[in-house]
């Protein structure tokens, strides 16, 4: 069978994840359309126009990558086309694409129905939902808000780790030093930044990226991790205890750290949501808390007591493994609804 991957290829571990994914499978044929130099970070501040070109997902540019998917379609007849928080496809190209006999399947990883977002940032991924075969949520909440915009079928797609990117590395092959608790994720004015506060305040050294600077300043015991993008592996596997937190604007009920953390035995530890108790027994497979008070005791208490967190961090990712949390099982189940759409339309 043949898919074709559409999205930003900035990062790996998005649509270049299921492309490489596919490319590992017998009997898949994959490629990538990827747009990575419309990424407003790969795009100069002296280049205005194409930085406008990207906030406002309009113009010559954006005209060429929507051209180079119908072509590529008109040449290869791609048994699935997955758009990948693919913002800059036009929904009258996907429109074209449906009627040409394409299956169309649609996924973004943000939240593009909260009230925070920005939307006209989604305007063609929303109004390209109604031309689509099957939408697939990041999050439970957004399968209602699919089928509202006209999804014919709407179902949950769970983010994922990445075998080769997240796994354990035994600690004499680290070369880095990083704190014993460690948040390697972005900031959010949600209030993380007073939970990590109260670590601090506590005596308890912190990891957060570097590009927090901007919001914190420097503090006695935060300390700044550099080009966690590249050494991301390696300070999970380094630090004791990894933080989850949840993005309040994409109301989020888990994130994609749930599973790096457990892929690389490191006890995480997560707000307490029914998504993740389902995943991980709390107390056993991951530590989740309810409020400040929780975390901080919580994290004060492992910190002292290896061998208790040693056993939850191995217990997590055993159950991680058990249930098949890799980005080559959400392609899988990808691969099987169309299987099974193949078979009704027989």
């Amino acid at each position: 069978m043949k898919i074709l991957f559409v999205g930003d290829g900035s990062y790996d571990m998005y649509s270049k994840a299921f492309f490489k994914a596919a490319c590992d499978m017998d009997d898949v044929e994959a490629d990538l359309l990827e747009y990575g130099n419309m990424n407003i970070k790969s795009i100069p501040n002296s280049n205005y126009f194409k930085r406008a070109e990207y906030h406002f997902c309009v113009g010559p540019d954006v005209n060429k990558i929507n051209y180079e998917l119908l072509k590529r379609y008109e040449l290869k007849k791609y048994d699935i086309i997955f758009l990948y928080s693919a913002e800059l496809i036009y929904p009258r190209t996907v429109k074209k694409l449906k009627k040409q006999g394409a299956y169309i399947a649609i996924y973004h990883n943000d939240n593009p129905f909260s009230e925070g977002a920005k939307k006209y940032r989604y305007r063609h991924f929303i109004k390209s939902i109604k031309f689509s075969d099957i939408a697939y949520a990041y999050r439970k909440s957004n399968i209602s808000d699919y089928l509202k915009y006209g999804a014919k079928n709407a179902k949950l797609l769970m983010s994922y780790y990445i075998a080769n990117k997240n796994y354990y590395v035994n600690d004499d092959d680290i070369k880095i030093n990083v704190p014993d608790v460690c948040f390697v994720g972005h900031y959010e004015d949600d209030g993380r930044l007073d939970y990590i506060y109260k670590l601090l305040e506590k005596g308890i050294q912190v990891g957060v990226p570097e590009v927090w600077k901007g919001v914190c300043g420097a503090r006695e015991n935060l300390v700044f991790l550099a080009d966690t993008l590249n050494k991301y592996n390696e300070i999970l596997n380094k630090t004791k205890i990894a933080i989850v937190f949840l993005s309040s604007l994409n109301k989020d009920t888990y994130t994609r750290r749930c599973f790096e953390i457990p892929a690389v035995k490191t006890m995480m530890v997560a707000p307490y949501t029914e998504d993740i108790a389902a995943m991980f027994k709390n107390g056993e497979e991951a530590v989740l808390f309810n409020n400040a008070e929780e975390f901080v005791e919580k994290i004060n208490y492992f910190i002292k007591h290896e061998d208790e967190r040693k056993v939850i961090a191995e217990n997590g990712y055993i159950r991680l493994k058990k249930d098949g949390h890799e980005v080559t099982d959400r392609l899988k189940s990808i691969i099987m609804d169309w299987t099974l759409k193949e078979s009704m339309d027989i």
